[in-house]
This record gives structure tokens, C-alpha cells and sequence, in this order.
């Protein structure tokens, strides 16, 4: 870009202000503010994806993909069947993926992605165990519909956050699977062919993000 363009700035908390570039240089820029700073309403419900780790550059993408969708957060889970475990440095590579989807798809807000954590830290979560208007879906081959996805968005209490469980190749354990479902989880399929990690929690995200609720 050259000086004299305009381009927008985004705070990664959901503002944004137009500016207009007066130097580019290879390693900065200076801007010049020229406009009133507007914030993104949020949708009524946040979309939070824990899921198993999928395998290389296929975390990438779900990451990328997560962010265009206006998904809230990534909660990397490690389960019993996980292959990949994944650690706090590669989730700090996946931060730059966030503000670079951001960027190409005019998204103020940065999607969050916590460090890798156990199925039983994962219920410990207060947004899982202590604070109201969570509901959990538990993406199960046994479960119900997906289009069930959309009764409940249209419930008269919407719900504030949605959480999906992914679970890894082969799927949560049965004792995982039947643990989510005592503490309340929904089960519901995604489908009738054996879905990647990655491509069932996008088709979670997008079937939810797509349901008149926001």
C-alpha cells in the first residue's frame, strides 16, 4: 500500500477506526486516525469449540476456518484417543493464524485458543461447571439430528454460550462419551460418513453460527 491509502485498524477487542497511511516503511508504518472508532455488536451466543488436536497443518486450517466463522474459542482437548497433544508453543503459532484470518475477513475480535488441556480440566472450567447459560454439544455419532441444533438456538432463553465437543480419530471413548452426557451434554451427529477432526468441528461451527440467533 502507499502513503495517502486509507485502511482500517481493529484492536482485536472488537473495535475498529479508519486511518489514512502518511509512512510505509518495511517494518512500520505511521497512520493518521480519520474517522470515529465503531465496535462489532457480538452475536447473542458465543460458539466455543473443544475439541481433539487434528494432526499438522490441518490445525492450521481449522484455526483459520474458526475465525472466519466468528467462532469465540478454541479449547484444544486431550483425550483418551488423542494422537496429537499439542503444547503452549504451538498454540502461540495459531495466534498469528487468528489475526491474519482477522485481517482477510474484516473481523475485530481475536478468537481466543487456551493451552491444550485434560478431558477432566476441561469440566473444571467455570464456563462449564459454575456459570449459567452454557449448553454442551457432544458431537456423537449416536446423537440426534443436527437440525435439532436449530430448536435449541430457538429456545426463549437463548443460550450465552454454545460449546462443542470434537473428539479425536476414533472418536471420544465410551467413557467420555457417556461422562459428557451425565454432566448434560447433547449428544448430536454430525452426519452418517466419519467425519476429520477438523471437518466436524467447522460443520459444528457453520451449522451453528448459521441458526437465527444472532
Amino acid at each position: 500500500m502507499q502513503v495517502g491509502e486509507l485502511v482500517e485498524l481493529f484492536d482485536g477487542s472488537g473495535n475498529s477506526l479508519p486511518a489514512k497511511l502518511l509512512r510505509v516503511e518495511k517494518r512500520g508504518v505511521d497512520v493518521e486516525v480519520c474517522g470515529p472508532m465503531t465496535a462489532t455488536s457480538s452475536p447473542r451466543s458465543s460458539i466455543i469449540l473443544a475439541t481433539a488436536m487434528p494432526k499438522g497443518d490441518r490445525l492450521r486450517w481449522l484455526v483459520e476456518k474458526g475465525t472466519e466463522l466468528g467462532v469465540y474459542q478454541i479449547i484444544p482437548l486431550r483425550t483418551e484417543r488423542s494422537v496429537v497433544q499439542g503444547g503452549s508453543g504451538k498454540v502461540e503459532k495459531m495466534e498469528q493464524v487468528v489475526i491474519a484470518a482477522c485481517k482477510q475477513c474484516r473481523r475485530n475480535d481475536l478468537m481466543s485458543i487456551l493451552d491444550p488441556m485434560s478431558w477432566d480440566s476441561f469440566w473444571r472450567l467455570p464456563l462449564v461447571s459454575t456459570e449459567p447459560g452454557t449448553v454442551i454439544l457432544l458431537a456423537h455419532p449416536d446423537g440426534g439430528a443436527l437440525s435439532s441444533v436449530f430448536e435449541i438456538m430457538h429456545r426463549e432463553s437463548v443460550p450465552q454460550r454454545i460449546v462443542w465437543l470434537i473428539g479425536p480419530e476414533g472418536g471420544f471413548s465410551p467413557r467420555e462419551a457417556d461422562e459428557a452426557i451425565a454432566r448434560g451434554a447433547i449428544p448430536i451427529s454430525l452426519g452418517n460418513l466419519i467425519l476429520r477432526i477438523e471437518t466436524a468441528a467447522i460443520l459444528a461451527a457453520a451449522v451453528t453460527g448459521a441458526s437465527p440467533h444472532r
